[in-house]
């Protein structure tokens, strides 16, 4: 029987760790760092005393040393380098092979969401939430759950859904990389009611007023596939598509959706839907999040979060770069979420203030929305 491999535990400076060259675990360093400054440092990191490398926790570290930490917590094992590899191997992957229950999972999250902090430190977000009610009432169902088909299906299967219209539209680009430029005429200019996140409602409903685009990104692969819909649809205005993206991302990575949602945008617009450029990009990229919007753009949309942001310091920041863009244009402001500090925010600067949809459906709050003073109900 092998035996216990721990053999002391210590706090230990960040500067003695070394991470593992050979990690092949790609973390989410954002996710971690909201989780340490919310609940702060729980566990301990695995480390093998003969190498000092990180077995478990590399980026746990990494996520307290950009927060200024200087010491974690550690429990030390004395292993050779063939044991170590495992170590870091399986760490990772047991962690990947458990399932969760979704309706605990769900019930849990429900139940953290009527707390003041929401799910701020989870991991988890109002998206997850929101697509394990469909999961549970039937209406989605993951990718990886789905049954497989043979080859000869899957070519098939893959020759029906290859976008066509991709091939056959190019629309005119202000620079390097192609992504399109949004057609000054077609920005929102007025609030058209009501605003509803997309997904909420059946997609075969005809829709009048603004669909909101920030939910999870798993929706956006089909409307990549087929915009048509939102066109059906008869909505008058919406909101870009919201991918999301954190600091480690890929220049690439986010350029290309960059790229996919503007031209989503330039799509819908030359069916005269207006639209709301989205500004909720990784700090680190934000200097991409207006590629492709002109000079006088002034209609924007983004996720408001108080609470990972810290305070307001994020949002002024992406505001004052789409003011810059605006110049003369007054600003349209959507925010989405954020709970009662983002709304106190929106009546003081005179934006629009959108709730969480999973907040309505929970009851949280109101199917409401607050213009400045205003509020009304948005049904």
């Amino acid at each position: 029987m092998p035996s216990v491999l721990n053999v002391g535990t210590d706090d230990v400076l960040i500067s003695q760790l070394k991470h593992h060259p050979k990690n092949a675990n790609v973390g989410n360093v954002d996710a971690i760092k909201e989780s340490l400054a919310t609940n702060g440092f729980f566990g301990r990191v695995l480390v093998n005393k003969r190498t000092m490398h990180i077995l478990a926790g590399n980026h746990r570290v990494k996520a307290a040393k950009e927060l200024g930490w200087k010491k974690v917590p550690v429990e030390f094992v004395d292993v050779d380098a063939e044991a170590e590899l495992r170590i870091l191997l399986v760490d990772n992957k047991t962690a990947r092979m458990g399932v969760d229950d979704d309706e605990k999972l769900l019930e849990i999250l429900e139940e953290l969401n009527t707390y003041e902090g929401g799910l701020s430190g989870t991991g988890y977000n109002d998206d997850d939430m929101s697509f394990l009610q469909d999961i549970i009432n039937g209406e989605d169902e993951p990718l990886e759950r789905t049954s497989r088909v043979s080859e000869v299906e899957e070519e098939e299967y893959d020759a029906r859904e290859t976008p066509w219209h991709y091939m056959h539209t190019k629309f005119p680009s202000d620079n390097d990389w192609g992504i399109p430029t949004l057609d000054l005429n077609q920005q929102a200019r007025s609030v058209m009611t009501p605003i509803i996140t997309w997904g909420a409602i059946s997609r075969k409903k005809q829709f009048g007023g603004t669909y909101n685009m920030y939910t999870e990104d798993r929706r956006w692969e089909n409307l990549w596939k087929d915009p048509t819909p939102i066109v059906k649809s008869g909505c008058t205005a919406l909101t870009e598509l919201n991918y999301s993206t954190n600091n480690d991302y890929a220049d690439i990575q986010v350029l290309y959706d960059i790229y996919r949602k503007r031209w989503l945008s330039r799509y819908w617009q030359s069916y005269g839907i207006q639209i709301y450029v989205d500004l909720n990009l990784a700090t680190d990229h934000f200097d991409k999040a207006l590629i492709g919007v002109p000079q006088g753009w002034g209609a924007y949309a983004s996720r408001f979060n108080v609470m990972f942001d810290r305070g307001t310091d994020v949002m002024e920041y992406q505001l004052a770069v789409a003011k810059e863009r605006a110049g003369s244009t007054p600003l349209l402001v959507m925010l989405i979420g954020g709970g009662g500090k983002a709304k106190d925010y929106c009546r003081k600067n005179g934006y629009i203030w959108v709730p969480e949809q999973i907040e309505v459906n929970t009851g949280k709050t109101k199917n409401a929305i607050m213009i400045g003073e205003e509020e009304r109900e948005n049904v």
